[in-house]
């Protein structure tokens, strides 16, 4: 006569982190993963990383230390010179940790940004993901389903007409965004811009169809699941109850019996 309910919390954001560096012939750069009081449940991390590269495509090698679930690594488009990589990981240290991006060729820019989550689903965090993806004349993003309580993530990297370098980053507990951009030569920048949003509804992402312009770019979506965790219901709260009254009850009756012998 015993049941299990189910609880759910919203998917909650502990810190957010960004960093960028241009001084050039680099192949790694480090991003702080943010930290957490650990009170909180189920702790995932969230590692972003952008570089500008010329030549061949130059996909990311997996970030160190710890072992990670890469969800994207890729170019912008058919132009290898923009280059993205997106992991993720769940953790049970409560310190913010350097962590190592890495890659073969090198890159006059790096940037990177980190988001730090509490109550994600420990066996299967991500509900869905997609990126863009080049499809003749129009770079498309299919759309990305959602669940009531999940957080909603966007990144995006992109090359823009621009010659100054900075960043930004901000965070609360159920919205967290940051943005950096480098000067890459010229009058143009690489910019990487994200960020996460509680997903109240479960509405997710509609998805996008753009014409490829002369920026190089590439967009990625991802939602993250809330953790669900077995509460006891009133049965059996009662039979917990019961239960710890009849063991103080056969204790009682146990020690008159030793009593009175």
């Amino acid at each position: 006569f015993a049941f299990v309910n189910n609880s759910i919390a919203d998917v909650l954001i502990n810190d957010a982190r960004v960093n960028r560096d241009s001084n050039g012939g680099l192949t790694s750069g480090v991003i702080e993963s943010g930290a957490s009081d650990f009170d909180n449940f189920n702790n995932y991390e969230l590692v972003v990383c952008g570089v500008e590269s010329d030549g061949a495509p130059n996909p990311f090698n997996a970030p160190s230390p710890g072992t990670w679930d890469e969800l994207d690594n890729g170019t912008c488009g058919d132009l290898a010179d923009c280059q993205l990589g997106i992991w993720g990981r769940f953790t049970d240290n409560p310190d913010s940790e350097e962590i190592t991006c890495s890659w073969a060729n090198s890159s006059s820019v790096f940037l990177a940004g980190s988001y730090r989550y509490s109550n994600v689903d420990g066996i299967n965090p991500i509900i869905d993901m997609a990126c863009t993806e080049l499809e003749g004349s129009d770079l498309v993003l299919r759309s990305v389903s959602s669940e009531p309580g999940a957080q909603l993530v966007t990144v995006q990297i992109i090359e823009v007409p621009g010659n100054m370098g900075t960043e930004t980053v901000l965070s609360g507990p159920t919205f967290a965004g940051f943005a950096a951009s480098e000067v890459v030569g010229g009058e143009e920048v690489l910019a990487i811009l994200s960020n996460s949003t509680l997903d109240v509804d479960g509405v997710g992402f509609p998805g996008l169809v753009t014409p490829v312009s002369d920026n190089a770019a590439r967009l990625c979506v991802l939602s993250l699941r809330m953790a669900t965790r077995s509460v006891p219901t009133m049965s059996e709260w009662g039979l917990i109850s019961f239960a710890a009254f009849a063991g103080i009850a056969g204790f009682w009756f146990l020690r008159r019996r030793q009593a009175t012998a």
